[in-house]
Order: C-alpha cells, then structure tokens, then sequence
C-alpha cells in the first residue's frame, strides 16, 4: 500500500492507495507544535479503523507547503512505518518538463496538481484553484508552463 500525504498551511490530507484504488482519505489540521509521536499515534488509529498497519505501508510519498513540518512528518513516517517518504518538488523525476524560470520557487502542490491533471486528462489542461488565493495553472502536454495569482474577492481577500 501507498501512503500519500499532502501538508497544506492549514490542513494536512492523507490518503491510503492500495493499487490505483484510493482505500481511505482523511484530512487533519495542520499543527506545528505536533510532534512525530502525536502524528504516529493518531495514523495508528486512523489506519487500525481500516483494518491498515504500519507495515502494510510499502512506500510514502509526501508533498509539502509548511518546510517546517517536513522533519516532524518524515520521523513518524521513518520511526512508526519504518519507511523514508519520498518528497516532492522539482527535482523528482515525475515526467514533467518543468519550464519555470526558477524550478525551485514551483510549489509542491502545483507539481502534484500538474501531474494528476495529466494523468486523468491527458492533454492540455487549464485549472484554477480559489482556496486561499486564486491560481490558474497551465500545464502543457508534459511541461509546467505557467502559474499566475489574480485576487481573490473582497471577503478572500480579508480573511487573509
């Protein structure tokens, strides 16, 4: 089984594949003062309510918004599953020709957003995200093209 783990500035999304099928997803806030034994144990709880252990875990695979989380995170996957997760960003061979000026600055969550996209749509592709902020996204066949911010509405924009 798979362990994907997505960590936002405000929610924390994980997700158990067994195969291509999505077994359980569960979303929890994102805490900077967890630590990996807090995390651990509520995984255990989550995963024992669908009848998943620890050890069923082959590989995890994180992508991440909040750097100071990632350590916190990476130790409760290698001390509880006993397995490194493999992180995302723009140097992971994903099959994405990323063409952005400063390949570093691309975020985590556009890369996976640019990967899944390509994956079930197959073709060129145009998406906008309005979570915090609202994003439109380009990808082109397998390359990143483009990602630029517009602003948000008026109650958006004072919520932040």
């Amino acid at each position: 089984m798979l362990l994907v783990i997505d960590v936002g500035n405000t929610n924390m999304k994980l997700g158990v594949y067994d195969g291509d099928v999505l077994k359980k997803s569960w979303r929890l806030s994102t805490e900077a003062k967890r630590t990996a034994d807090e995390l651990g144990m509520i995984l255990y709880d989550l995963f024992k309510n669908v009848g998943v252990e620890f050890q069923d875990i082959d590989g995890i695979i994180m992508s991440s918004v909040a750097p100071m989380l990632n350590y916190t995170v990476e130790h409760m996957c290698t001390y509880y599953m006993k397995k490194k997760p493999v992180f995302v960003d723009a140097t992971l061979k994903t099959g994405l020709k990323i063409k952005y000026n400063n390949p570093i600055e691309l975020g985590a969550d556009r890369i996976v957003d640019a990967g899944r996209t390509l994956y079930t749509a197959g073709r060129l592709s145009l998406w906008i995200s309005a979570a915090r902020r609202r994003s439109m996204r380009l990808p082109q066949t397998a390359r990143f093209w483009a990602a630029r911010f517009a602003p948000a509405s008026k109650p958006r924009r004072k919520a932040l």
